[in-house]
């Protein structure tokens, strides 16, 4: 339902111009961002419990009720969603209503986590075919590093196979040392420390959801969700080790930008939301697939799993209260009015970079 385009690229000097005063960060503080592109919130606690559990520590923030849609204009698609949540702005002011590069993603007109954390080194590490969510982080050709795992054609073997070739990039990017290495160094493969910011993108459950239909209930479509929870829990784990071994200070999040449900039950079940649906310019073509999404009125397309995870640390408590307060919380545990705008203002918090008014 998204076309690939070529990436748009802003230029560093070009950024720091826009932004004006460069960003400082706390030293030793990083944060990791696992994006998992259409994953519904039953089949993350149903398939998903592992890693769900990991944000159910007592230094962990999570809800399985995040409203990926939380403001006016606000729409469970993934263009829209990803610009609220890489950016912390509504769509009336990063202005992107649709998925499509073609028609505003080159005009994103907030800044996104790139840009704020500019000149902080940021790395995408994309598994997926469509350019939009690169495109919405609009990274610098200079400063941060894009890696990009297409899933190709609609065999979905070859889809999980692209995307454990982004998870051992990742990995390898995770094991590097504190300090950038000797050229003798790299000669042995050592790798550079990881950026500030690194952020994965896992677009599997959407792509099988699309193709088979969002729900718990499908077989395939709950494989995808144990499969790409199952591989950001490896990066967790190798986060994990090296903050045992570095003596750094991790922010883990993970969020999706969406749920969805089974075009057919919509359709059955729905006909009134189903009619408006399917003449939706940003929408209706989604008609053709078995599952679809971007019905704000229905739990299951609006509402996801969303967490932090604070690992490493001695300068502050490592306790549940202290994420809380950065994501401007008022509940401790299962925080229900978590949303997908508390991204980016609990990320600066961590790393102590002012928030843009």
């Amino acid at each position: 339902s998204r076309a690939p385009t070529p990436a748009r690229r802003t230029s560093h000097q070009a950024l720091r111009l826009a932004m004006g005063a460069p960003s400082s960060t706390i030293p030793g503080r990083r944060v990791l961002l696992l994006c998992i592109d259409g994953c519904r919130s039953d089949a993350m606690a149903l398939s998903g419990q592992a890693l769900c559990k990991k944000f159910m520590a007592e230094n962990g923030v999570f809800s399985f009720s995040c409203d990926a849609a939380p403001c006016l204009g606000s729409r469970s698609v993934s263009g829209p969603s990803w610009a609220s949540i890489l950016t912390g702005r509504g769509p009336a002011e990063h202005r992107v209503v649709s998925n499509e590069p073609k028609d505003d993603m080159d005009h994103v007109s907030a800044p996104s986590l790139c840009k704020l954390l500019a000149p902080s080194r940021s790395a995408l590490v994309l598994s997926t075919s469509w350019a939009g969510f690169e495109q919405i982080m609009q990274p610098s050709e200079a400063q941060d590093a894009v890696h990009r795992f297409p899933l190709d054609g609609k065999d979905v073997s070859k889809w999980k196979a692209s995307t454990q070739e982004a998870t051992e990039a990742l990995k390898r990017n995770l094991g590097g040392g504190a300090e950038a290495p000797s050229e003798a160094d790299r000669a042995h493969g050592v790798e550079e420390p990881p950026a500030t910011l690194v952020i994965a993108y896992y677009d599997i459950v959407d792509e099988v959801g699309h193709n088979y239909g969002f729900g718990p209930h499908i077989d395939a479509y709950a494989d995808a969700v144990a499969f790409a929870a199952g591989e950001c829990a490896q990066v967790l784990a190798a986060v994990e080790a090296r903050v045992s071994s570095s003596g750094e200070e991790w922010l883990v999040g993970v969020l999706s930008d969406h749920g969805g449900s089974i075009t057919a039950g919509v359709k059955c079940l729905c006909p009134k939301l189903f009619a408006s649906f399917s003449t939706d310019r940003l929408t209706g073509e989604q008609v053709k697939y078995q599952g679809c999404h971007g019905i704000e009125l229905l739990p299951s397309h609006r509402y996801v799993f969303g967490g932090f995870l604070h690992l490493g640390g001695t300068g502050r408590k490592r306790t549940r209260e202290g994420l809380i307060a950065a994501a401007q919380c008022k509940k401790a545990v299962d925080y229900e009015g978590m949303t997908s705008l508390d991204v980016v203002p609990t990320i600066l918090d961590f790393l102590g970079v002012e928030r843009p008014s």
